[in-house]
């Protein structure tokens, strides 16, 4: 628009490029479904990879979680142990994660991924209008939270069932268990 208000309107003709690139809007879309499938999937992995931890961690402990009981600990002060463990451990795997994450984030925005392509690859892409091969990164705030916080709630959800599942067991059970 502010561009059409510039030039001389018999001359030219200013076209938005989701018009003119219509396919290439399409495909974009795509991408994105794509990528929030592959987020999904990744959550629903690293969700069922903290729950396997939590339950070896929990069951490796079955024994001193039913002397806490039998000496008095209830089962809502059990749960608040576990789930105090797993605060302090997700709150290190992101400290550590996202410092990791930072760091190589802030690489590839001062040195963006460039392809090098083929010739005949290149003029497709400029038949796309594109000519610049360069993949800039962004590091925000944003992006860093979008990661960090499902992943936050993913590990304090998957503290509930080992938690809930040794609290089941009566003390003397679980005393025995080896």
């Amino acid at each position: 628009k502010k561009i059409s208000g510039l030039l001389d309107a018999k001359k030219y003709e200013v076209v938005d490029w989701k018009i003119t690139a219509k396919d290439l809007v399409q495909f974009m879309s795509i991408d994105r479904v794509f990528d929030s499938v592959s987020f999904n999937l990744l959550l629903i992995i690293v969700f069922f990879v903290i729950m396997i931890f939590s339950l070896i961690s929990v069951y490796q402990r079955t024994r001193e979680i039913g002397i806490m009981r039998a000496v008095g600990t209830s089962q809502n002060q059990i749960f608040q142990i576990l789930l105090v463990e797993i605060l302090i451990l997700a709150l290190l795997s992101i400290l550590i994660g996202g410092i990791i994450g930072c760091v190589l984030s802030q690489y590839f925005v001062l040195h963006p991924l460039q392809l090098k392509l083929d010739p005949s690859m290149l003029e497709l892409y400029k038949q796309w209008g594109v000519y610049d091969m360069t993949f800039p990164a962004k590091l925000s705030l944003k992006t860093f939270l979008q990661g960090v916080i499902p992943v936050f709630i993913l590990m304090l959800l998957a503290v509930i069932y080992p938690a809930w599942k040794v609290n089941q067991l009566r003390p003397i059970d679980a005393i025995e268990e080896r």
